[in-house]
C-alpha cells in the first residue's frame, strides 16, 4: 500500500462521490416509481414517470462529468493517471479516514448499481407486455386485416380491411 496525501482534489472528489450517489439513490427510486406505475397498469402516468426518469439520469451525467473532473484534479496532484484512480486504488491507497470512506462508497455504487440494472431490466419488460397489450387493443379498435396474402407482384394483397372504431363512434 502506498499511502498518498490528503489533498485538496482528494477532498473535492469525497463530495462530488457522494453528491453522484445521492443522485443514483434518486435514480433507483424514480425507476421503482416507475415500475409501480406500469405494474399497476396506470397508463395515465407512465409518461410523467418516465420523464422523472430521465430528469435524474440527466443528473447522473452531471454528477459522472464532475467527478471525471474531479478525479483529474486528483490524478495531478498524486502524480498518478487519473484512468488509474478507480475506487478500489483510492480505497487502498487514501489516508484515513477517506480510505473508508473510498470503500463505503465503493460498496455502495455496486450495490446502487446492481439494483438500477435490475429494476430497468424489470421496467423493460413491463413497457413491452404493455406496448404488447396497446396493440392489441389498438388491432381490436381498428382491426386487422384477414386473409391478407402475397400476390403475384410480391406485394400483399388483401379485401377490405373493417374498422370497428367506426362501428363504435
Amino acid at each position: 500500500m502506498n499511502e498518498q496525501p490528503y489533498t485538496q482534489g482528494l477532498r473535492t472528489l469525497m463530495a462530488k462521490l457522494w453528491v453522484e450517489r445521492h443522485v443514483l439513490e434518486l435514480l433507483a427510486y424514480k425507476l421503482v416509481c416507475a415500475k409501480l406505475v406500469m405494474a399497476a397498469d396506470l397508463r395515465r402516468y407512465v409518461a410523467t414517470a418516465l420523464a422523472g426518469v430521465q430528469q435524474v439520469v440527466e443528473k447522473v451525467q452531471v454528477a459522472e462529468l464532475d467527478r471525471a473532473i474531479a478525479l483529474a484534479q486528483l490524478g495531478e496532484e498524486w502524480r498518478v493517471p487519473a484512468a488509474t484512480l478507480t475506487l478500489s486504488y483510492l480505497a487502498e491507497n487514501a489516508p484515513e479516514p477517506a480510505r473508508t470512506m473510498l470503500e463505503e462508497h465503493r460498496q455502495a455504487f455496486r450495490r446502487l448499481i446492481s439494483e438500477i440494472e435490475e429494476t430497468a431490466a424489470e421496467n423493460r419488460k413491463l413497457a413491452s407486455a404493455a406496448l404488447v397489450d396497446i396493440q392489441s387493443t389498438l388491432g381490436v379498435l381498428v382491426g386487422a386485416e384477414t386473409g391478407a396474402t402475397y400476390g403475384a407482384t410480391g406485394h400483399r394483397e388483401s379485401g377490405p380491411v373493417p374498422r370497428r372504431i367506426s362501428q363504435i363512434l
